[in-house]
């Protein structure tokens, strides 16, 4: 029986953390406690008894194991002969009912043609396509019970079982519906923030014209003027939201051009000022981040970056006590961002990436995956380079073909 796909993906974290577990601490803790009893033992029992003692247990283990493979030997030969004899027995049934049935055929057509010789090449044409249908219903059968015996005998000799072979077509299956689903619901995201975008665009068009016919008015009233002022911020603050959504909505810009920190953080600060200033978070650029530059379609990097953001506000906002902060760094290979809220699990590494993964309530799990496969079509890699439940969350964006530790 396959795993679900959450069984799946806590069983590979478990491998992990158990693979991590028995190298860096059961695998020094019994070393060191083999040294220990050995000091211990040294001079009070010699070499020869302990290596007595050894042999003795390890004797004892194997008469055990054999003990308990003998039987499910015994078994597995029980099946294979029985298995065997089924497929005899099948083979002999069906040409014995095939060769019962070309003459009942053949019978027929000799007791008709002699009552109606007119009819002769009719009834000839018919029984050859009767005997020709049986015969290619029959090879068919045969066909696929030796095909059948070749690939069990083949996957025997290679220590594969039926088990192994369904668990991975199971495997695949699963990962090929969870692709059509996840491109799926990535193309009707893509279609409603074009046409989100098309409605945006069309009413701050609307708002623009009204504003330019309102200026005169504000010029000449200052308190009228203030209020033109604070509209025209918030006019200006959805224009940088539209400058966002337009090469990921409407994939226009889609040219590669170097785009550097300095330029990331100006979009980070356009589309999050007020919720940053509302939820007391401090956003900080490093000068290493604020250089860095790489080469791409802007809409791949900058949606990423908007994703991560947005993320760590929430979790900021939502259980991060004291001081609030995102951090914006850079490394040799990519850019670096951190916060210091709640830390992400080491068993989430990899699974915060896939389709429909969220921790956050009501939340669709597409961000984050929506993002990589961008980056990938593109040439990046992202992933969580610090995890842990005690850790700060670091992400890392960078380009596939730098050299990664």
């Amino acid at each position: 029986m396959q795993l679900t796909k959450r069984l799946q993906k806590d069983w590979a974290a478990y491998e992990e953390v158990s693979r991590q577990l028995i190298t860096e601490v059961l695998g020094p803790l019994r070393s060191e406690a083999d040294e220990k009893i050995a000091e211990t033992n040294k001079g009070r029992i010699s070499q020869s008894e302990l290596r007595a003692i050894a042999l003795q247990d390890i004797e004892k283990e194997k008469e055990e194991i054999v003990r308990d493979l003998v039987n499910l030997r015994r078994e597995a030969v029980s099946a294979s002969e029985k298995m065997q004899g089924i497929v005899q027995k099948v083979l002999q049934e069906e040409f014995s009912e095939l060769r019962a049935s070309m003459e009942k055929h053949v019978s027929n057509f000799t007791r008709i043609s002699a009552e109606q010789p007119e009819k002769l090449d009719i009834l000839r044409r018919e029984t050859e396509q009767k005997i020709l249908t049986l015969k290619m219903h029959e090879a068919s059968l045969f066909e696929s019970l030796k095909r059948q015996m070749v690939e069990i005998s083949e996957s025997v000799q290679v220590r594969e079982t039926l088990d192994d072979q369904l668990g991975a077509l199971e495997s695949r299956n699963q990962l090929l519906e969870e692709q059509v689903e996840f491109y799926a619901d990535f193309a009707q995201m893509g279609m409603s923030v074009g046409i989100l975008q098309h409605e945006f665009e069309g009413a701050a068009r609307g708002i623009r014209s009204a504003m330019s016919e309102l200026k005169p008015w504000a010029d000449k009233n200052p308190p009228l003027a203030k209020i033109y002022k604070k509209l025209r911020d918030h006019i200006e603050h959805l224009d940088g939201y539209l400058k966002v959504l337009d090469p990921l909505g409407r994939r226009m810009h889609r040219s590669t051009i170097e785009i550097s920190g300095s330029e990331i953080l100006n979009v980070i600060r356009n589309v999050f000022e007020d919720k940053l200033t509302s939820s007391n978070i401090k956003l900080e650029a490093t000068l290493s981040f604020r250089s860095f530059k790489v080469s791409c379609k802007s809409s791949a990097v900058i949606g990423a970056f908007i994703n991560i953001i947005d993320n760590a506000i929430y979790w900021l906002d939502s259980r991060a006590q004291g001081d609030r902060t995102i951090t914006m760094d850079a490394d040799d290979e990519g850019f670096l961002i951190s916060n210091n809220g709640p830390g992400i699990e080491e068993r989430m590494q990899r699974r915060i990436f896939e389709f429909g993964e969220t921790q956050k309530p009501g939340g669709r799990g597409m961000g984050l995956a929506v993002s990589r496969e961008t980056l990938h079509r593109e040439g990046f890699t992202i992933e969580l380079s610090h995890s842990g439940a005690y850790q700060n969350p670091q992400f890392k964006i960078y380009p596939k073909d730098m050299q990664h530790g």
